[in-house]
């Protein structure tokens, strides 16, 4: 989410696209102002529902029996008990459903969206380097290659960003989808406001 939303801020603030210092400001206004609002409708259903992520589900359901999976740091596959399953990346001790990550995904689309309909900009195609061990998990060692990441669109960036929560075992696959539902507009909201700001003239 964060190299996401990076890549999106980056490509649309270095495009040349404001006509002034005061138009990139409101841009970066709304753009987290939108961000905001997205974290607070989402945070409020992720209570309302309070549902478990999988690695409880793992570790609780016949906690006793050997599965294949990754070993941990530096491993290969391996067989452990269910109990001792641990994911690659962290899972947040909070609520599952819905997915704030494909929540901010969807506001940042829909924020970035209406700005290049607005100003007539086009982005160049998304793109991000992880290059060869520069792992926080397993440095030195993966990558075995540097990576790179292309996208061609902001929606595909998007749908990208919202599935790698199901890739890292953050999410069931329902939460994604509900949190992208749940935030839809919520971005275009936040450009018509930073749009206010400056009387549209970007």
């Amino acid at each position: 989410i964060i190299m996401y939303r990076d890549a999106c801020t980056a490509n649309v603030v270095g495009s040349g696209a404001f006509q002034s210092f005061e138009s990139a400001v409101a841009f970066l206004v709304g753009y987290t102002a939108a961000e905001y609002d997205a974290l607070l409708v989402v945070w409020k259903e992720k209570v309302r529902h309070d549902l478990v992520r999988p690695t409880t589900v793992i570790q609780g359901t016949r906690s006793e029996r050997m599965v294949r999976t990754w070993g941990g740091p530096h491993r290969s596959s391996q067989m452990i008990k269910r109990k001792d399953v641990e994911p690659y990346k962290r899972v947040m001790p909070h609520s599952e459903y819905p997915s704030g990550s494909s929540c901010l995904c969807q506001g940042i689309k829909d924020y970035a969206t209406a700005f290049l309909a607005a100003t007539g900009v086009t982005l160049p195609p998304l793109q991000h380097v992880a290059p060869a061990g520069s792992s926080k998990v397993e440095p030195g060692t993966t990558p075995a290659t540097d990576v790179t990441l292309t996208y061609g669109t902001v929606d595909a960036l998007a749908a990208a960003c919202g599935a790698s929560r199901l890739d890292g075992g953050m999410h069931f696959t329902g939460a994604v989808q509900a949190g992208a539902d749940l935030c839809a507009g919520i971005g275009t909201a936040g450009f018509e406001y930073a749009s206010d700001l400056i009387g549209g003239e970007w």
